[in-house]
C-alpha cells in the first residue's frame, strides 16, 4: 500500500557526488554546500546561478546532476528528468564516481515514474561504475522486489548491510522485505536495527506498527502509534501510522473515534500539501484514509485524480479503486485497481483490497485466486486469512 520505495528513493541525495564535486566558482561551491545542507531550493537557485555564469563542460555536467537531484527530491521530476539527460548529453570526461552518482539518480527518479525497465538499465549502470556504493544496492533490490524477485531483492539488501553496516537504510529495506513475506519477527529485529542507527524517516517505526497490526496485535498497535513520531518532514511514514491507526479502530468497531482521528490526519496531510505540494503520497494518503473511514467520497477521488497528476503513473489509482468500490461500482473498482497492480505487482494490500472488491461483485473464485497469490508471498496475510477459504 504505502511503498517504502516512495518514502526513500528520494531521500538518498547524491553524497558521492558532493563529495567529489568542489568546482571553484563561488556560486557552485554554495550549490553544493546548500544540497549538503538539505536546503533543496537554495541548491536549486545557486546551480541555476551558476550554470548560467559559465562553468567548464565537465562543471557544467556535474552541476545539472547535482541540481537535478535537488529538483528531484522537491518530486519535479520531469524538471530533473531533463537535468540528467542535458548532462549526459555533454560530450565530457566524467569520473566513474560521477557517473555512478548521476545514472543512479536518474534510475531512482525512473523507479518513480514507474519506468521499470529503464530504471533498471540505470541502476545497472550505476552499479557498474561503483560497485560499492551500497545504497545504490538498497535501490536496486527495492526494484528487484517490486517486480516479484525476492530472492534477487534480498540479496542486494544483503550486499547493502555488508557494505553499510552502520547505516540504517539497508537493515530498513531488508526489514521491509521481511514483513512483506509475513515473517514479523525477523522484521522486527531488522527495523530495530534501522532504529538504532538513527533511520529519520520514521519508516522503521512505522514498519514496526505495521507488523503488530497484522500479527493482530492490535491494542498494543494502536499505543505504540499513538506514541509514534517522527523528527523528519517525510510524510509518508507519518500518513502509514495514521492509516494503521484507522484500520484498528475500525476492525474494533471504535467508530466513535474515527472522526477525531480523520481530522488529525487531514491536518497533518495538509500542512505537508503546502510545504510540498508537488508529492503525490500526501493526496493518496489522504484519499486513503477518506476512504478507509467511509467518508467524503467524491473529494477522495478528486484527491486520486490530484495524485496521478503529480506523481508517478497509477499512485492515485488504488484511491480511485476504493472510491468507486464504496460507491458499489464494482466493474470501475476492478478497472482501476488492476491498473495500479499493473504498475505495483507486489502491493499485496491492493491485492486484499482486489479479492474484496470481487467477492462484492458475486465474482468469489476471482477473490479467491487473488488472494492465493498473496498468501503464496505471505502465509500469514491476517486480513485475508480472515476472509478466505484458504486458512
Amino acid at each position: 500500500m504505502f511503498n517504502k520505495r516512495s518514502v526513500f528513493l528520494t531521500g538518498l541525495i547524491l553524497w558521492p557526488l558532493i563529495l567529489f564535486a568542489m568546482p571553484g566558482d563561488s556560486y557552485f561551491a554554495r550549490g553544493v554546500t546548500a544540497a549538503r545542507e538539505r536546503k533543496a531550493e537554495k541548491s536549486v537557485t545557486l546551480l541555476t546561478q551558476a550554470i548560467e555564469k559559465g562553468l567548464s563542460d565537465p562543471d557544467r555536467a556535474l552541476a545539472l546532476i547535482l541540481r537535478g537531484s535537488q529538483l528531484q527530491k522537491q518530486f519535479l521530476l520531469d524538471k530533473a528528468l531533463e537535468d540528467y539527460n542535458t548532462a549526459f548529453s555533454i560530450k565530457c570526461e566524467l569520473s566513474d564516481r560521477v557517473k555512478a552518482s548521476g545514472y543512479g539518480a536518474r534510475g531512482q527518479l525512473y523507479v518513480l515514474k514507474g519506468m521499470f525497465s529503464t530504471a533498471e538499465a540505470d541502476i545497472n549502470k550505476s552499479i557498474k561504475f561503483n560497485n560499492g556504493d551500497g545504497f545504490m544496492y538498497c535501490i536496486r533490490g527495492s526494484y528487484y522486489c517490486s517486480r516479484g524477485n525476492l530472492t534477487k531483492g534480498m540479496d542486494d539488501y544483503n550486499r547493502a548491510v555488508d557494505l553499510l553496516p552502520d547505516k540504517a537504510e539497508p537493515y530498513l529495506f531488508r526489514g521491509g522485505l521481511l514483513e512483506k513475506q509475513g515473517k514479523y519477527p525477523e522484521a522486527k529485529i531488522e527495523y530495530e536495527k534501522a532504529v538504532k542507527r538513527r533511520e529519520k524517516t520514521g519508516s522503521a517505526e512505522a514498519g514496526i506498527i505495521s507488523s503488530l497490526y497484522m500479527q493482530g496485535r492490535l491494542d498494543e498497535t494502536l499505543r505504540e502509534a499513538l506514541q509514534y513520531k517522527t523528527d523528519d518532514d517525510n510524510s509518508a511514514s507519518q500518513i502509514r501510522v495514521y492509516f494503521t491507526r484507522l484500520q484498528v479502530l475500525n476492525e474494533t468497531k471504535r467508530k466513535d473515534k474515527v472522526s477525531a482521528l480523520v481530522k488529525e490526519a487531514e491536518k497533518y496531510i495538509n500542512e505537508q500539501i503546502k510545504k510540498e505540494p508537488q508529492r503525490a503520497i500526501n493526496y493518496a494518503g489522504l484519499g486513503l484514509i477518506y476512504c478507509e473511514a467511509g467518508i467524503n467520497i467524491s473529494e477522495a477521488m478528486k484527491l486520486g485524480d490530484k495524485a496521478n497528476a503529480t506523481g508517478p503513473e497509477s499512485c492515485g489509482d488504488h484511491v480511485k479503486a476504493l472510491c468507486y468500490f464504496n460507491m458499489k461500482d464494482y466493474e470501475n473498482a476492478t478497472k482501476y485497481m488492476l491498473k495500479r497492480l499493473d504498475k505495483e505487482p507486489m502491493d499485496l494490500w491492493c491485492m486484499y483490497k482486489l479479492g474484496l472488491i470481487y467477492r462484492a461483485w458475486g465474482k468469489e473464485s476471482e477473490a479467491q485466486n487473488v488472494w492465493k497469490k498473496v498468501l503464496k508471498i505471505n502465509p500469514r496475510y491476517r486480513l485475508i486469512l480472515k476472509e478466505s477459504s484458504l486458512s
